[in-house]
């Protein structure tokens, strides 16, 4: 089998593993973030409620500190925070939650902070469920497409094996039928693959740097397309045993 196809296909599933037990830990933290914040009892703002600092106990109202325990043991706490993030407390919460919720924190709990941190936090963990679908759902096209790849790559050896020392010129012809039959395969594969990335530009909170979810994830690899390199791999391998098979066909002509 093409193995060498195969293996940038099989080092995207586990990249897509490990994203997924990233992203899904990030999920649940902020759901139980925002159930533990619907505990929380907001405060009434007096006088004395302005220009408090999250950075220390003093000065910071009950229901700030709370917020920020909770959160500190909630979303911070995820196995990946310190070696993927390492952000402060008021860091995070001005990435996630954004500058003005991070602002009004320090300025106490009342009603309406509160509110707008529980929409915030809500707001986070909906995109986290939204990556993980679409883990989810590139996970299970990659299985699929790494299936339809090695059948394809299995054929093609089928093919070379047959060909090798055959002298008959119908069954010479019908193995160059079934190769070009199989390169038609790997450009319908690439076909689909390429309109499913194009499909799959919907707004997921990537960097700015990343136009699309395979580009974000498959970085690290030597190609951001392993699904496309795998068919090319095989087509071109495809086109070889062609090539061969189509000289032993001029020979038994």
């Amino acid at each position: 089998m093409a193995q060498t196809a195969i293996e940038a296909v099989d080092d995207a599933r586990e990249i897509l593993r490990h994203e997924r037990r990233r992203v899904a830990d990030e999920r649940e933290a902020f759901d139980r973030f925002a159930r533990l914040l619907a505990g929380v009892e907001s405060e009434t703002p007096t006088a004395t409620t302005g220009s408090r600092t999250l950075l220390g106990d003093g000065g910071v109202s009950a229901g700030a500190r709370a917020v920020r325990d909770h959160y500190q043991s909630t979303v911070m706490s995820v196995p990946h925070y310190d070696s993927e993030y390492g952000d402060s407390y008021r860091e995070s919460l001005a990435i996630e939650f954004g500058p003005d919720v991070a602002a009004a924190l320090e300025s106490g709990f009342d009603a309406r902070t509160k509110q707008a941190v529980h929409a915030a936090a809500r707001d986070a963990h909906a995109d986290r469920v939204r990556f993980v679908d679409a883990l989810d759902a590139e996970a299970a096209a990659l299985t699929d497409y790494r299936e339809t790849c090695l059948a394809i790559a299995d054929e093609r050896l089928a093919v070379a094996e047959e060909a090798h020392g055959c002298e008959e010129y119908g069954t010479l012809d019908a193995l160059r039928t079934q190769c070009l039959t199989l390169e038609a395969d790997c450009d319908d594969l690439a076909g689909e693959r390429q309109q499913a990335v194009r499909a799959c530009r919907a707004d997921l909170g990537l960097p700015d740097a990343y136009p699309n979810l395979q580009e974000y994830l498959y970085a690290p690899l030597e190609t951001d397309y392993p699904v496309l390199a795998a068919t090319t791999d095989i087509a071109a391998q495809l086109r070889d045993c062609r090539q061969t098979v189509e000289e032993r066909l001029a020979l038994a002509s």
